[in-house]
């Protein structure tokens, strides 16, 4: 199964220094309590640039032991598990996201902002620190860093949704797995193990298409 199984005390530490850094007056409780039915913009903003400064801050860790020379496959699942932990620890906000993301708002508006400022931030922020824990291996990637970035993000947003609708522990269970499955997929497909066709080849020329 995925690697959240156990929550790291430390996740839950950064999570909260984080939210008092926006909020001093926040506790634990209210960090991690059920959202109300109605919309709190304020605590949907709190749990946004929560979410915001936990990216920087695990981009910045992974940034550190790159440069110490710690690179390759491990310390990208490393990430990986440290952005599921991340999203996982802070499912109690999750339906009050899928509210904000599912109700209509100009583009104007504090809460499209925020949420635009924060997509395209972690987004960078991902495609960076692929670039940089894949190091000379990011060549050799199966899909560039840019649209990897992509895809990670936009996995993210999946889960948040699923554990926004999860019921109970069976629910969690197979969000779980899914997440566990994708690191699977991640760990043996993200790198290129052979080389790529030459389109001039004769051979390859030579295929019958099926059609």
């Amino acid at each position: 199964m995925a690697q959240r199984r156990h929550e790291p005390r430390h996740l839950h530490r950064l999570l909260f220094a984080a939210a008092r850094r926006i909020r001093p007056s926040i506790t634990r409780r209210e960090l991690h309590k059920p959202p109300p039915r109605r919309i709190d913009r304020a605590r949907a903003h709190l749990l946004i640039e929560t979410q915001r400064l936990t990216f920087r801050e695990i981009h910045r860790q992974f940034v550190s032991r790159t440069i110490r020379g710690d690179q390759g496959l491990a310390p990208a699942l490393m990430a990986l598990d440290s952005l599921w932990n991340a999203v996982y620890t802070l499912r109690g906000g999750a339906p009050l996201v899928v509210r904000i993301l599912a109700q209509p708002t100009h583009p104007d508006s504090p809460t499209a902002s925020r949420l635009e400022g924060f997509y395209r931030e972690c987004t960078t922020l991902l495609e960076d620190g692929i670039q940089r824990v894949f190091g000379t291996q990011a060549d050799q990637l199966t899909i560039p860093p840019a649209r990897m970035a992509v895809l990670i993000r936009i996995l993210l947003s999946g889960l948040i949704v699923e554990l926004a609708r999860a019921r109970d522990e069976s629910d969690i269970a197979v969000i779980d797995q899914a997440y566990a499955d994708f690191r699977e997929l991640f760990q043996r497909f993200a790198l290129s193990s052979l080389e790529s066709p030459d389109p001039d080849d004769e051979e390859m020329l030579d295929i019958p298409l099926p059609w």
